[in-house]
């Protein structure tokens, strides 16, 4: 079964991640792009171990394995939207500590009651811990449900793989991403420049941090941050890097190239005349002192 979803990835079979998705939501085994085997979701727990004081023990396990069973008969969508409605989020009515004056200072500005139906035609409170067993969910899944809900969306609308829903950029923006980039300083290996052109911006930098300086220069521009990283590994990942080089700079290099970019005339060509003629004598004494080496081998 790997081979065959691998042999169908690399043909691009657009109906394989529907398939893969269809198998979760049923918490099916599945075998994804990776050939990593993820196994069937586990049924409830017929018996509660946590210690709380809700109503989790209360809860015959017929009506786990029900609320189980119909919960992945639905889609996605639906899934959510019913996980969305058992939770209840409310302001804190009660503080009892704090090291803060004022409660709108607290970074806990709301509680989160777990709900279950309990087989009787009541509502009843659970912990986090039932309520995430009983429907075989993450407390990641429930966490992302619980922003939604104190943000004020009470209904919960799936926009993955919605390609009409992703920003499409320019080659203007493109243009714009890829000149920011080449506007940064940057230097070469001083005495490993024959084995390789790579050149090297300030270690003080990341990819975060160049964006950051772009939304600060460009605070219009509609580019992401996704965009902005996939720009920068497609066009400048095999020829930038933000580590030092394994061999030491050499500073009247760095020196005169930066002249070289901040120059402009015959300031800029005596520096690049400079440069050369640099380069010239280091690659003379590293001849020599080669060549005293092997003579010095040699005796």
């Amino acid at each position: 079964m790997g081979d065959d979803v691998k042999k169908r990835w690399k043909k691009g079979d657009g109906r394989l991640s529907e398939e893969i998705k269809k198998l979760r939501n049923a918490r099916k085994a599945y075998v994804t792009a990776r050939n990593i085997s993820v196994s069937a979701k586990d049924a409830p727990m017929q018996q509660s171990n946590c210690k709380c004081k809700y109503s989790c023990k209360t809860i015959p396990y017929d009506q786990k394995m029900l609320l189980f069973n119909d919960f992945y008969k639905a889609d996605h969508n639906k899934q959510q939207n019913y996980l969305l409605g058992l939770l209840q989020v409310k302001h804190v009515s009660r503080r009892r500590h704090g090291q803060y004056n004022d409660p709108a200072e607290s970074r806990r500005q709301t509680t989160v009651l777990y709900t279950v139906p309990n087989g009787n035609g009541e509502i009843v409170q659970v912990c986090k811990k039932t309520f995430c067993n009983t429907f075989a969910v993450s407390g990641k899944r429930c966490q992302l449900l619980v922003k939604l809900k104190q943000s004020g969306n009470p209904v919960y609308i799936e926009t993955r793989g919605n390609r009409q829903s992703n920003r499409k950029f320019s080659d203007s923006d493109r243009t714009l991403v890829c000149s920011h980039i080449e506007s940064f300083p940057r230097y070469e290996s001083h005495y490993g420049r024959k084995d390789s052109s790579k050149e090297y911006l300030s270690p003080d930098l990341n990819i975060s941090r160049l964006y950051q300086a772009f939304k600060e220069k460009y605070p219009d521009s509609p580019v992401t941050y996704r965009y902005y990283y996939l720009i920068f590994n497609k066009q400048f990942k095999s020829k930038l890097s933000f580590k030092r080089p394994r061999t030491d700079t050499c500073p009247t290099c760095d020196l005169l190239c930066c002249k070289i970019a901040t120059s402009v005339g015959t300031a800029k060509s005596e520096s690049r005349n400079k440069l050369n003629l640099h380069h010239k004598k280091a690659e003379k004494a590293r001849n020599e002192m080669k060549k005293d080496f092997a003579e010095s081998q040699a005796l």
